[in-house]
């Protein structure tokens, strides 16, 4: 018996609807007023109930059939309430969240370059999940706390956030985060409506290299012309590259704020990071660092500009990486940045 359907979104839709009967021959029993359902169209899942204070007119039972009045029904553009014409005038029916709920993967909190769950204070982070926000870019600066609907609170301090979708969240950590364990959660700003809590460890340090994820190249470039370093476009000995990362901690006296761009002047410096193209073990792999800082008028971004030694270690899809105090990216496996030296 169902007197009322309105939609919710693309997946979802609310009826009003009788109690479950124990059989096709009884009248439902006990509680018998009028639900609101929430229900997913492709499983049939009812996701979310809520009861109006009146009972139904009459039951269908058994072969009988009977005209069940119609009521109008409309779901509030948030997904939170729905507004039902009864008996007894406007009914309103708050709904316990608005369509699937948002949930966040096991290890889903990472370093948004390195996609290793080591992160650290102003760096950039990736939450990987379902169902958590609709698809949005933040378009200025300062970087917003909802995006896409959603908001990301780590021990109830909302997080900037640069880009949403269902299923990916780009988010800064504060930069004056201390060390420690914090508790992630990806919350609905549609309806009361968030994913469970996440822990999520910060540490000091943990430097992390961008890359392109097509190809593996690391974002590093010729300071001349700002040309990519590729296999057609190496490094080459006593040049001047710049590098991308995210994940360095900044030096003594050096404050940020949480979602601004970092300053032009004077420049925000980082301590001052090793840097290696090729097996770190190598002397010979390790570039000279001239200056490590967050990028001007960037959210998050370490840049470090660094010289090609004489003596370097030569060779296409060299690793990349970046160590920092006890901290380094990774400098072995499928995650780790190459680029070319000739």
């Amino acid at each position: 018996n169902v007197p009322a359907v309105a939609p919710i979104n693309a997946t979802t839709y609310a009826r009003v609807s009788l109690p479950p009967q124990t059989n096709a021959n009884s009248a439902p029993t006990g509680d018998a007023r009028l639900m609101v359902e929430v229900v997913n169209v492709n499983t049939e899942q009812t996701l979310a109930v809520a009861q109006l204070a009146e009972g139904a007119f009459q039951a269908a039972v058994g072969n009988a059939r009977v005209n069940v009045p119609g009521r109008l029904m409309a779901v509030d553009d948030q997904g939170a309430n729905a507004y039902v014409l009864t008996a007894s005038g406007l009914s309103v029916a708050a709904l316990s969240f608005r369509g699937t709920p948002i949930t966040v993967n096991p290890r889903g909190v990472v370093n948004a370059a390195t996609y290793q769950t080591a992160v650290a204070p102003g760096g950039l982070i990736s939450i990987f999940g379902q169902n958590m926000a609709d698809s949005a870019v933040a378009g200025s600066l300062p970087l917003p706390g909802i995006l896409g609907g959603a908001c990301v609170t780590l021990n109830d301090t909302g997080l900037p956030l640069i880009m949403a979708s269902p299923n990916q969240i780009n988010a800064q950590l504060p930069p004056d985060l201390r060390t420690g364990s914090y508790s992630l959660v990806v919350r609905s700003t549609r309806g009361p409506s968030a994913s469970g809590s996440v822990p999520v460890s910060v540490i000091a340090a943990a430097p992390g290299v961008f890359a392109n994820p097509a190809t593996g190249e690391a974002a590093l470039f010729h300071s001349e012309d700002f040309s990519l370093v590729t296999q057609d476009n190496p490094a080459s000995r006593d040049e001047v590259l710049v590098l991308f990362a995210t994940g360095l901690p900044a030096a003594a006296g050096v404050r940020l704020a949480a979602g601004q761009a970092s300053p032009a002047s004077p420049l925000a410096t980082t301590v001052t990071p090793q840097v290696f193209v090729g097996d770190p073990t190598i002397r010979e792999s390790e570039m000279i660092v001239e200056w490590s800082g967050f990028t001007p008028g960037f959210v998050g971004l370490n840049q470090i500009n660094l010289r090609v030694r004489g003596d370097r270690v030569r060779g296409d899809r060299l690793p990349v990486s970046i160590q920092a105090g006890n901290a380094s990216s990774p400098t072995s496996g499928p995650l780790v940045p190459v680029t070319y030296v000739h």
